[in-house]
């Protein structure tokens, strides 16, 4: 009689609690609650009382949490050696190349631009100078265009006016320089911002100002191209 007493009121129990949990399983359900995959302990897509089976029979255990939870990866490709197989590729390496500005009027703007897909970081570049006799003030500016018209970068110009009657005054641009003059006095050196980066959208623009149709100026870029 006694252990009919104790099985009814097990049963009472296991009814109460059951009852409960799927009562709370049906309100989370229509309040929106989300989908945790994590709590789908026998992955049949739906949270429910058997996902608590293996919580139930964990119960009151202890443990480390962190090693526990060391996941093993296995089926690593392996070669003949045992060696993890690895395809390495090859990454483009910045190589030195030099960007040659050919003869260039003193009222023409000189503009290149990266090949498509590339980038340029740049160095240093020596820009020659030869004016004829109209008396003006000329500056020689570089510019970072990000499209043809949008400059972002425009270099500080030489101190010095190159005036008439001057023959290859150099102006050197390089990051690491520090903005003063050469010998001559309208030769400068000009600074440069590092890190400085053009994409193939951008252009790299030399702009002689007050330039004349009688002057002209060429040289040369160093940038890493990558």
């Amino acid at each position: 009689m006694l252990e009919k007493r104790y099985i009814i009121i097990v049963v009472g129990v296991v009814s109460i609690l059951l009852g409960s949990l799927l009562g709370t399983n049906a309100t989370l359900a229509q309040s929106g609650g989300e989908y945790d995959p994590w709590l789908d302990y026998n992955q049949d897509g739906i949270i429910d009382i058997y996902d608590l089976h293996p919580l139930g029979q964990a119960y009151g255990t202890s443990g480390d949490p962190i090693s526990a939870r060391n996941v093993a990866v296995t089926n690593f490709p392996l070669d003949e050696k045992g060696n993890l197989k690895v395809n390495v590729t090859e990454g483009r390496s910045p190589r030195p190349r030099d960007i040659e500005v050919p003869a260039t009027s003193g009222t023409i703007q000189w503009a290149a631009q990266p090949p498509s897909g590339m980038r340029w970081t740049v160095l240093q570049a020596c820009i020659l100078i030869t004016t004829d006799a109209t008396v003006a003030d000329r500056y020689l500016y570089l510019y970072f265009y990000r499209t043809a018209t949008d400059a972002f970068f425009q270099s500080q110009r030489n101190v010095y006016p190159i005036t008439a009657n001057k023959t290859n005054k150099a102006i050197i641009f390089g990051v690491g320089e520090t903005y003063a003059h050469n010998v001559a006095p309208e030769n400068a050196n000009i600074p440069l911002p590092y890190p400085n980066v053009l994409i193939d959208s951008d252009y790299l623009r030399l702009s002689l100002v007050n330039g004349q149709p009688g002057d002209s100026y060429h040289g040369w870029f160093r940038v890493l191209e990558y």
